[in-house]
């Protein structure tokens, strides 16, 4: 009886494992597209395209993926009759989509133009077909840029070192031939400067009047946005090499090469021989002193006092120049830092590229340099030159002017002719 038993429970799983595979391969022997390409159940297709439509109702640009889960998930919870029937993947959907005359596009958006941006802007071109009509119109072109130090999207070529080649490149901490992906601080909001520049029509060296024009590249200047800057007090940066980890490795492992009886000048030595990269004439061993004040000095709240000078010279631990009472220098309170800047020195520093600093910079620089390089090109002192930027700052200043960054659809011509009045440079 058991015997019987097990025979007939293996009959029955054998039956139904049959009409699985039987399924299987009806699915599989039907044609690509079958679902959708049912043209003869014009019902079914128009339910799909139904579904079809409110996904793209809540999102246009929905991937097949999720557009066949949404359709699929949508017809199971509609009522029988508005049901499609068939499970759908997302193959099986861009099919029936293809053979509908579907396409992929890309997903930009356009300016919202008003009749007055219309008007600005026929008037624009208007006065941009006078100029091309009138050919000896001169016209440069000024924008902003902003340049990274590093940019991701790039790939890098890779050559292991070879016999004979140095460990590190030549004046750097890095290593030659090995694959070390660079450091930052934060990869959002990577270093960056802008810098402005102007341009113009390249002209070939030719003759003109009688007299030799010589080539013009086209390039007449490019500048940082920034402005300068006096430091007040000299200052020091840990940032000893330029590359982070170079950097921590060096601020964390200096100490085992050197010793406590060293003088400062021995210990900038060794450190050197160690990190070919370090500049030894910047490099500072900064003291950090914790401790109490002496009796006749007055404390802080804490009854702590933080001192801080640079071990130099001859100087060493034992003969350091230590402030503080009961205080005993050792090389834990020595930190490794460099020089930023000295007192008095002049820097540049970032700014903003609109308003009085972009009107500065037209009359003291980019006016002059303009009118040397079409002289330079052959151009008498007296022709006409127009600057076409992509915002309003050649009015006066008590004009509104527009963030630097966005560009409008009004057209210049009128505040160029307010600042050509305004800015005898652009016409002398």
């Amino acid at each position: 009886m058991v015997g019987t038993t097990g025979e007939g429970e293996g009959e029955g799983e054998g039956a139904a494992s049959a009409a699985a595979g039987a399924s299987a391969l009806a699915l599989r022997t039907q044609p690509r597209g079958h679902v959708l390409a049912l043209g003869a159940d014009e019902a079914q297709r128009l339910r799909l395209l139904k579904f079809i439509r409110r996904a793209e109702a809540v999102d246009r640009c929905m991937s097949f993926i999720d557009q066949a889960a949404w359709v699929n998930k949508a017809s199971a919870a509609a009522p029988a009759a508005e049901q499609v029937g068939v499970e759908l993947s997302p193959k099986t959907l861009w099919r029936f989509m293809r053979s509908l005359g579907a396409k992929v596009a890309a997903n930009t958006t356009k300016p919202f133009l008003t009749a007055k941006n219309l008007e600005e802007r026929l008037e624009h071109f208007k006065e941009r077909i006078e100029l091309a009509r009138a050919g000896n119109v001169l016209e440069c072109h000024l924008d902003e840029k902003w340049f990274y130090t590093n940019s991701r999207r790039r790939k890098r070529k890779l050559l292991k070192r070879q016999p004979g080649e140095p460990e590190f490149y030549e004046g750097t901490d890095i290593k030659i031939g090995v694959d070390e992906p660079e450091k930052s601080k934060s990869r959002r909001f990577a270093t960056k400067a802008m810098f402005l520049g102007v341009v113009a029509k390249p002209l070939p060296r030719r003759r003109y009047n009688g007299r030799i024009r010589e080539a013009f590249n086209g390039r007449i200047a490019l500048r940082r946005v920034s402005e300068k800057k006096v430091c007040g007090r000299s200052t020091n940066t840990i940032t000893v090499l330029p590359n982070v980890k170079p950097n921590e490795v060096l601020r964390s492992t200096w100490r085992q090469y050197v010793s406590s009886t060293d003088t400062a000048d021995q210990m900038k030595t060794k450190i050197k021989a160690q990190f070919p990269a370090v500049d030894q004439s910047t490099l500072v061993l900064q003291v950090r002193q914790t401790g109490t004040r002496s009796a006749n000095a007055p404390k802080n709240p804490g009854g702590q006092f933080q001192h801080l000078f640079p071990l130099k010279g001859d100087s060493t631990l034992a003969t350091a120049p230590g402030k503080l009472k009961h205080s005993v220098v050792t090389l834990d309170d020595i930190e490794l830092v460099k020089v930023h800047r000295i007192k008095g020195q002049e820097y540049d520093e970032d700014c903003n590229c609109k308003g009085p600093w972009l009107l500065k910079v037209l009359e003291e620089e980019i006016g002059p340099a303009i009118r040397a390089a079409f002289t330079a090109a052959g151009y008498t002192a007296t022709t006409p030159i127009r600057l076409q930027m992509d915002q309003v700052c050649l009015s006066p200043p008590t004009h509104t002017h527009t963030h630097a960054h966005t560009r409008t659809h009004t057209p210049l011509s009128r505040h160029r002719r307010a600042g050509t009045a305004a800015r005898p440079w652009l016409a002398r």
